[in-house]
C-alpha cells in the first residue's frame, strides 16, 4: 500500500519514518563523538560527514512533511483517549519542529566555521549555507544547534517509550503499524510513521 488509509500507513511513510529516525540517531551520535574527540588534523573530515548527514536528513524530512500533508493520517487505535491523541499530535509536531531547528542551526553553523563546511546532500549535492552570517554568530549557532539536538533526542525518547507502552502495556497495534505488521483484529496490513 502506497498511500495511507484510515487504519494503516503506506510504505513511503513507514520507510521515511525509519530513515529519518536512523539519520537522527547517526547524526546525533557522530555529533557527540566529535565533541569528545580532542582537536586533531582529521576533525574537519568528521564535521563534513556530520553536516552532510544533517543536510540529507533535512531533504528527506521536507519530503516526509510534504507526504504527510498530502496523505490522511490513520486513526488512533480504538479506545485511545482524546488526551492521548492530542499528546501524540503535539509530540509528532515537536519532533518535526526540533528536527528542523537542529538541522537548520547546524546548516547555518557549517557556513560560519573558520573553514566553512559545504554539506553534501546524499554525499553528492552541495548545499552551502543560505544565510550570509559571519564567524561572530558561531557561538550562538553552536549552542542553539546543541540545545535543539538534545531536546530532539529527549522527545524522541518519549516517543519511543510511548510506542513500547502501547505495545507491551496497552497491547494495541500502534507499534505493529510502525513496522508494517498486520493488525491483529482485522488481519489487514498496517504501519505507522
Amino acid at each position: 500500500m502506497i498511500r495511507n488509509s484510515q487504519s494503516a500507513w503506506g510504505w513511503p511513510a513507514i520507510t521515511m519514518h525509519w530513515v529519518v529516525a536512523a539519520l537522527i540517531v547517526a547524526t546525533f551520535g557522530l555529533g557527540l563523538w566529535m565533541g569528545e574527540v580532542p582537536a586533531r588534523v582529521d576533525r574537519p573530515f568528521y564535521y563534513a560527514i556530520h553536516a552532510s548527514l544533517g543536510i540529507t536528513l533535512l531533504v528527506i524530512l521536507v519530503v516526509r512533511i510534504a507526504w504527510a500533508l498530502l496523505n490522511s493520517t490513520p486513526a488512533a487505535p480504538h479506545g485511545t483517549p482524546p488526551w492521548q491523541q492530542s499528546t501524540a499530535r503535539f509530540v509528532h509536531l515537536g519532533l518535526y519542529a526540533l528536527t528542523l531547528a537542529a538541522v537548520l542551526f547546524g546548516w547555518a553553523l557549517a557556513g560560519v566555521q573558520e573553514t566553512p563546511i559545504v554539506p553534501m546532500a546524499f554525499g553528492v549535492l552541495p548545499m552551502p549555507s543560505p544565510l550570509p552570517l559571519t564567524h561572530a554568530a558561531e557561538d550562538f549557532l553552536e549552542e542553539a544547534h546543541e540545545l535543539a539536538a538534545y531536546a530532539l533526542m529527549a522527545l524522541a525518547g518519549v516517543h519511543m517509550l510511548a510506542a513500547l507502552w502501547h505495545h507491551y502495556v496497552m497491547r494495541d497495534d500502534t507499534l505493529r503499524r510502525m513496522v508494517g505488521a498486520g493488525d491483529r483484529s482485522t488481519g489487514t496490513p498496517s504501519a505507522a510513521a
